[in-house]
């Protein structure tokens, strides 16, 4: 039996979603996978079920691992992360590959090493490997994405094509529909042989109605729902969508719905006077922990809105896409790869995070304009029809199976 191993350092946010999905393809199901990383990742819910039913072996990260691979604030530390990521993926290949052959090597996340790797080479010496890149920009100013110009562009496209021509590396994906269009016009053959489109999944629920969704939350019937859903965090603009719905040009059927696992600063925030007073009104409703599939369906069937107004956010949302695969309108920054996928096709409520005016004004259309807001929800639903997960399984597995059946040639 072949031998696969998966590696990923962040167990938040979609990561562990993507982990599941891999794990579920053809691929893994022929093979026996060993998954790497840290001990937080083993322990999420979304990877309970799934590594009972494969066969998976687990690598947890040393204590001295997880603590070095910590956030960075400048972008000297960036760099050094970069490699020290490579460094920790070479010392777990080397652990596993004393056990038995590995026969590919697959990373969930490519962007935290892809730089170290296009520089130093694959660290997985000989073996075959491929990955997910989900937060290029480089080339944002050349296909339109509004947002700042990212620091030493020239060097991270030319970093990127590098990390394509390794020799071990066998397919690159991207879910940035925006790279993979950049990247055909520019690529020579050889590069853009390596890079696949791969469309960013979600789930896809069938949701119970409305009026029991939102009979089963305690929300009103004659509400109309502002959803966050996610982890719960300063970057999602939970602050603003407070503030503007608690502002008296705020139409008094606007409902926000928080729905996650909290951060510190925003349990401190939720505590605060704003909130209060959203509450006090019976206009907020807080769930804070982690959300299952079957609460996750009935958040979605009980919103008329998703918020994914998240200041200062410039890459791709999964947040973004379970909405739009449900029909939910969404709220979106007028900036970043969201605001421009949603704008593109005239599918969002485009507001601009650094004007309240615009998003009192977004609440607003929430609150009257129900037509137009469905038709949205459609127009998205159409743009986004290859966002699902056997779409995603599929592509992956291909991959997967090609680099196995050369493996076995070999």
């Amino acid at each position: 039996m072949k031998r696969v191993l998966i590696m990923d350092l962040l167990p938040g946010g979609h990561h562990a979603r993507y982990i599941r999905w891999i794990l579920e393809c053809d691929a893994c199901r022929q093979a026996e996978v060993v998954l790497a990383g840290m001990g937080e990742l083993f322990e999420h819910a979304e990877l309970k079920d799934v590594t009972g039913s494969i066969q998976t072996h687990h690598v947890q990260l040393s204590a001295r691992q997880e603590r070095i691979v910590g956030k960075y604030s400048s972008t000297t530390e960036a760099v050094r992360r970069q490699f020290t990521i490579w460094k920790i993926w070479r010392e777990i290949y080397e652990k596993v590959s004393r056990t038995a052959q590995v026969d590919m090597v697959v990373l969930p996340y490519t962007d935290g090493s892809l730089e170290a790797i296009a520089l130093r080479g694959s660290p997985f010496g000989a073996t075959s490997w491929t990955g997910i890149s989900m937060n290029m920009s480089f080339h944002y100013p050349y296909v339109g994405v509004k947002a700042p110009r990212q620091r030493f562009s020239v060097v991270r496209e030319w970093l990127f094509r590098r990390a394509l021509r390794d020799r071990y590396l066998t397919g690159l994906f991207t879910i940035d529909p925006t790279l993979y269009e950049y990247a055909s016009s520019c690529l020579t053959e050889r590069e853009l042989q390596k890079l696949t489109y791969l469309p960013d999944p979600a789930v896809d629920h069938v949701l119970p109605s409305a009026v029991e969704a939102r009979e089963s939350l305690g929300i009103p019937q004659d509400a109309k729902v502002v959803l966050v859903y996610g982890k719960l965090s300063d970057r999602k603009g939970i602050s603003l969508l407070i503030e503007c719905a608690s502002s008296s040009q705020c139409p008094p059927n606007i409902y926000v719905l928080l729905a996650g696992e909290q951060s510190p600063g925003i349990f401190d925030f939720l505590g605060g006077e704003a909130a209060s007073f959203l509450q006090s009104q019976g206009r907020l409703k807080i769930i804070d922990g982690y959300v299952s599939d079957s609460d996750e369906a009935r958040l979605l069937a009980a919103a008329d809105c998703m918020w994914v107004v998240y200041p200062g956010f410039y890459t791709m949302s999964g947040v973004l896409v379970l909405a739009v695969r449900h029909g939910i309108p969404c709220m979106v920054p007028d900036y970043g790869l969201v605001g421009f996928l949603m704008g593109k096709p005239l599918c969002g409520l485009i507001v601009n995070p650094d004007d309240k005016t615009t998003v009192i004004a977004g609440l607003q259309q929430v609150s009257s304009y129900a037509e137009v807001l469905v038709a949205k929800g459609h127009i998205a639903m159409k743009a986004f029809s290859r966002h699902s997960i056997v779409e995603f399984q599929k592509t992956i597995s291909a991959m997967m199976l090609n680099i196995l059946e050369r493996s076995q040639i070999h």
